[in-house]
């Protein structure tokens, strides 16, 4: 989408699917013709709320050709505050990500060996090279895909150094520098160096708009959650009373209190027949002589 304003008309171009819109420019209120393959219709744009404060691009002086570079970047790449120790992020800028292998940072507080991206390819000086073989955390080399902030932008007449700090990882978090260098002698334009920055570091995240957060809430990973639990280890429910137990020699109370009141009772002189749905006890002088 392209926007632009002559004389005091504003026109909004969308190559990709062959629109425009033209209308006379107002802050507040636009009401124009929206084009699109020979059909014109009014529409009428209207500002929803207040208007959002674009901060004003950073001043460089005329000549002031690493001013340009500086401003360049830090507009490209926002820059990110730390602690004075490197140990927590303050206000969060842009989450960067790393798209050439090979950048050695070591834990913060300690030496921060300059890595060099030349020829396509990101190197390192005596302290980084010997890092590389070093297994016991102090430093650490960065991979494609691998994100980070940037903390600093310096630049000089021999090149531009980038500062970085990483999210805490299982070790320690991680600063490290790398530098793009000029050729001797030259002054070069943003636009020459931008291109080659954006070889080595890539926006995935713009600065969160709420109040600073510890950098390891902007970039954790989602959780999944945990798996149902398996059906073969679930509770297993206890087991039915045992059954009611009938005996020879049984009164009728007992009978009763053990199989509940008969559906039927049959009393023949000295026996007495108590019927229950599955079986038949038999009483002689009242006390049970037969079950069936």
């Amino acid at each position: 989408m392209q926007y632009s304003i002559n004389g005091g008309q504003a026109t909004i171009s969308i190559p990709s699917v062959g629109a425009t819109y033209t209308a006379p420019a107002d802050p507040n209120q636009m009401a124009g013709t929206f084009s699109q393959q020979g059909t014109n219709l009014p529409l009428t744009l209207v500002l929803n709320g207040p208007a959002e404060e674009v901060p004003a691009p950073k001043a460089v002086a005329a000549g002031d050709w690493k001013g340009a570079i500086s401003a360049a970047l830090e507009d490209k790449y926002p820059l990110t505050g730390a602690a004075a120790d490197g140990g927590d992020i303050v206000t969060p800028g842009a989450v960067l990500q790393l798209r050439k292998s090979g950048l050695v940072m070591f834990r913060t507080g300690m030496l921060v060996s300059a890595n060099t991206f030349k020829g396509g390819a990101i190197t390192q000086g005596f302290f980084g090279t010997l890092a590389k073989t070093n297994k016991d955390g102090t430093a650490r080399t960065f991979v494609r895909g691998e994100k980070f902030w940037m903390t600093g932008i310096e630049v000089k007449d021999d090149g531009v150094t980038l500062k970085f700090l990483s999210d805490p990882l299982p070790e320690s978090r991680y600063e490290g520098a790398l530098k793009f260098p000029f050729a001797k002698g030259t002054q070069p334009t943003p636009d020459q160096i931008l291109p080659l920055v954006s070889e080595v570091i890539a926006v995935v995240a713009p600065p969160p708009a709420t109040a600073a957060a510890p950098a390891q809430q902007q970039m954790a990973p989602i959780t999944p959650p945990p798996p149902p639990p398996d059906p073969a280890m679930a509770p297993i429910a206890p087991p039915p009373p045992p059954p009611a137990t009938l005996a020879v020699g049984q009164t009728k109370d007992q009978v009763i209190a053990a199989m509940g009141q008969p559906d039927k009772m049959a009393n023949l002189g000295p026996k007495q027949i108590l019927y229950y749905k599955s079986l038949k006890v038999t009483l002689v002088g009242g006390k049970v002589s037969a079950i069936e």
